[in-house]
């Protein structure tokens, strides 16, 4: 069965860095799932600036429902106007924040996020008390780089992602998420550097679960 996600995106980008945000589910998705993806446009944005995302996000998603969308994943780990986008939508929506924390808590327990900029920790916790997880988050920390300048440097922030999660191995967590899209990516190289200094600690690429999350959510709509 084919199926087609959408990767809905809030935040106005560049055509390059959009084509760039929806590959990273690509490597991740069936072999059958078609990746569509949109971003803020300009006047989107100016909305978005003046306290009204959700708006342009629902636009969005439902014009990718008439091309065929079967579900959204919002590409953001805050994930930003979740509940309020999914009642006014007819496909499922899936938080790459949400997915991941819950996915990680069930296969490890209790678990740390390392993301772009402390300011949005209290975000982070927020989210996962109200997953019912805040228990289960043993410690948010940040590289403090913002998002959007991390792709004019991703090594400065992969060596920076690298100082902190030695520092939470060293307080024995067991599993990282790397909560920020544009650090994602960088998860098996991070898990491999870890394993390399002996630490056993598994970090979690929310944006793979997101993805297989969405398709399962797809799976479970479908009536024979």
């Amino acid at each position: 069965m084919s199926q087609t996600i959408h990767i809905l995106i809030g935040v106005e980008l560049p055509s390059w860095w959009k084509d760039v945000a929806i590959r990273r589910y690509r490597r991740f998705a069936s072999p059958t799932v078609e990746l569509i993806g949109t971003s803020l446009d300009p006047t989107q944005q100016e909305a978005s600036n003046n306290g009204d995302l959700l708006s342009p996000l629902v636009e969005n998603a439902l014009d990718a429902e008439r091309r065929g969308a079967q579900a959204h994943i919002l590409d953001c780990f805050g994930d930003p106007c979740m509940e309020e986008i999914g009642d006014r939508v007819s496909a499922p929506v899936i938080g790459v924040g949400q997915s991941g924390m819950i996915a990680t808590s069930v296969l490890h327990g209790s678990f740390a996020v390392l993301t772009s900029e402390l300011r949005t920790g209290s975000e982070i916790e927020a989210n996962a008390s109200r997953y019912g997880l805040r228990d289960s988050l043993v410690a948010c920390d940040a590289i403090e780089i913002p998002a959007a300048e991390i792709p004019s440097d991703p090594e400065l922030a992969y060596q920076r992602l690298v100082t902190k999660a030695r520092r939470l191995v060293r307080e024995d967590v067991s599993a990282i998420i790397l909560g920020c899209t544009e650090l994602a990516m960088m998860a098996t190289r991070l898990q491999c550097q870890l394993q390399s200094e002996g630490a056993s600690t598994r970090i979690v690429n929310p944006i793979a679960v997101a993805e297989r999350w969405a398709e399962m959510a797809i799976v479970a709509r479908c009536v024979d």
